[in-house]
């Protein structure tokens, strides 16, 4: 693709030439962001001669994330656009979320006219002081808005929603300022799954106090499993796969599929803070996620973390047993996901776990049916059974498989010289790469068993065999090269899915766990914190399956024992699923009042 830039009324003109495909839209990018330096008022974006649109590249013009990108500041402005491109667009669904103009010098009259859609959000902590902050932040985003005649009725709903969402959840929440037209809309989302959205319209009519509000049924939800692991420190960005990754996800379905200790979680999260996580819906699947009713409770959920309005009626619909999940859910949840106006992405990670027959014919019914727009990633260790030949066949799928995710020689250099600091020599490098297949943890694994040591040459030439293997011989290395006390922790608290301190502390029978994990973490000891408050952690996936069976080699009599004392601590602590999980680990029955919940 050929772009020339020139300047006129004060704006940047990008005139584009040729075909905007997947090689094109990374230059595209480049020539945008390039031009937000000089502060114009717009760039607008000549496609005349543009004769066709990659379908995998219709999000070029709406992924671009830059603090200065966007009205009132830098406006991105398309025009001219033959009715090829115009069509792909339309179809995709981007054309709504951009100002697109038939000729040059219409864009150019209406490059500084505000757009119809705008969006501003602030978190707040659930304090006495939020509801007067909630009011002071709504009051300036209608003044910068030019919307000064609206801005006391909204600043009193906003006052009246935030004050109901602290008394109600006492958690942190978001407040979000929606224009849509003549509609402005204020709608508050907390972080308390049992209490839904609220949402309040102020418009230019006489209906300008109303407000409209809605609550979503009581759900047993953790709230970690509607947002992504937080990130570790010391991760390496790896540019080539956020591109791919970027790109994947403009089609409708974007498949990780690869095993254990690939990197899709981590490549997934660290995708979804560049591109922004406010049109990222996430869903970490669990195995008690293999029931249609909680399963489908949950993805409306973690929808509703990105777009707070969305999924009431769904939501009422499934608390209802007499409604059908086919024939009334999903109708009601796609037609909501049809009206919103931008793009959304549904991450679903672990999706291995849900086997359940409905569960996977569903899903595939709502893929069938999703609106333009809105696109689905799954992360898993094995294909889903859904038509992937067909999605593949019809431009619908883009697939990341293990041969995109295995780490290059310059990848696996930057991990193991640049962030865990090891100095090896490039031939050694290469040797790891080649021994590990390029697996994430595998590398990760090496890099921890290397350290301390004297000649990292001989010991890399001493392991061979496939990944799962050296995987194996790796995690025996490295334990070995432990304090007996860090020895045992990490056996022992193998058994659990996901580990706090005061769980460790129950489990090993000792005391300062919360700050053995603060320390493992520290050490990159493939440890993944699930909350920004460092509270509850799980081990990397692979490490945890191969320390699983180091214990059960090493001491099976202890196993039954530390799955007991973890289903008592669940059952105290009021988790009752995972008490019950870890008590038919353990081999004991079941209790009442597991009995009980499990029969509903």
């Amino acid at each position: 693709m050929r772009i020339q830039r020139s300047s006129q009324q004060g704006c940047v003109v990008l005139t584009l030439a040729g075909r905007l495909d997947l090689a094109a839209a990374p230059q595209l990018q480049r020539a945008i962001l390039k031009q937000l330096a000089e502060q114009p008022p717009a760039i607008i974006c000549d496609l005349d001669q543009v004769e066709a649109i990659d379908p995998l590249c219709s999000g070029v013009f709406t992924s671009i994330r830059h603090p200065a990108l966007g009205w009132p500041a830098t406006a991105l402005v398309l025009c001219g656009t033959q009715p090829a491109v115009t069509d792909t667009l339309a179809q995709l669904g981007m054309a709504p979320h951009l100002a697109m103009y038939s000729s040059l010098d219409e864009a150019l009259t209406n490059a500084r006219a505000r757009p119809e859609r705008l969006r501003a959000r602030l978190m707040l902590g659930p304090v006495s002081t939020a509801a007067a902050a909630g009011r002071a932040f709504v009051r300036e985003v209608c003044d910068h808005w030019g919307l000064q005649e609206l801005a006391e009725p909204a600043a009193l709903l906003a006052n009246d929603l935030v004050a109901n969402a602290v008394v109600r959840a006492g958690t942190a929440l978001e407040l979000r300022v929606q224009l849509r037209g003549s509609r402005l809309q204020v709608a508050v989302r907390d972080q308390d799954p049992s209490t839904g959205a609220a949402m309040a319209v102020v418009t230019d009519g006489a209906d300008r106090g109303a407000a409209e509000a809605a609550s979503a049924p009581g759900l047993d939800l953790m709230w970690t499993t509607l947002a992504p692991p937080a990130l570790r420190a010391g991760l390496i960005r790896r540019a080539r796969l956020q591109s791919l990754l970027q790109t994947g996800v403009q089609a409708k379905l974007c498949l990780l599929a690869a095993p254990a200790g690939s990197g899709k979680t981590t490549l997934l999260g660290q995708w979804r803070v560049a591109a922004g996580g406010s049109q990222v819906a996430w869903m970490s699947v669990g195995e008690g996620d293999n029931d249609p009713t909680r399963f489908w409770t949950a993805v409306v959920e973690a929808l509703g973390t990105v777009e707070p309005s969305l999924g009431t009626a769904a939501l009422a619909a499934l608390g209802d047993p007499r409604l059908d999940l086919e024939r009334v859910v999903l109708p009601l949840l796609l037609g909501e996901l049809g009206a919103v106006d931008r793009p959304l992405v549904l991450v679903l990670d672990d999706y291995q776990l849900v086997t359940d027959a409905s569960c996977v014919r569903t899903l595939g019914l709502f893929l069938e049916q999703l609106p333009t727009g809105v696109h689905l990633v799954l992360a898993t260790r094995v294909d889903p059974p859904l038509p992937l030949a067909r999605l593949r066949a019809s431009g619908a799928l883009a697939e990341l498989r293990v041969a995109e995710l295995q780490f290059t020689g310059q990848e696996a250099s930057a991990l193991l010289n640049g962030a865990m600091r090891l100095g090896l020599a490039a031939a050694d490098v290469e040797r790891l790469v080649e021994r590990t297949e390029g697996s994430a943890a595998g590398l990760v694994l090496a890099g921890v068993a290397l350290r301390g040591r004297s000649d990292p040459s001989a010991f890399i030439a001493s392991f061979h065999g496939d990944d799962r293997h050296v995987a194996g011989f790796l995690v025996a290395e490295l334990l070995e090269g432990q304090p007996e006390q860090l020895r045992r922790f990490l056996l022992g608290t193998s058994v659990l899915e996901r580990l706090s301190g005061p769980l460790c502390d129950a489990v090993l029978e000792t005391q300062g766990s919360a700050g053995r994990l603060r320390e493992l973490e520290r050490s990159n000891l493939l440890l993944e914190p699930l909350d920004d408050q460092r509270q509850w952690y799980r081990y990397q996936q692979l490490f945890a399956q191969l320390l699983r069976l180091e214990l059960t080699y090493r001491d099976p009599r202890l196993v039954p024992t530390l799955h007991r004392r973890a289903a008592a601590w669940h059952r105290q602590a009021g988790t009752l699923e995972e008490a019950s999980s870890h008590a038919t680990a353990a081999g004991s029955p079941p209790t009442p009042a597991r009995s009980a919940r499990a029969t509903g």
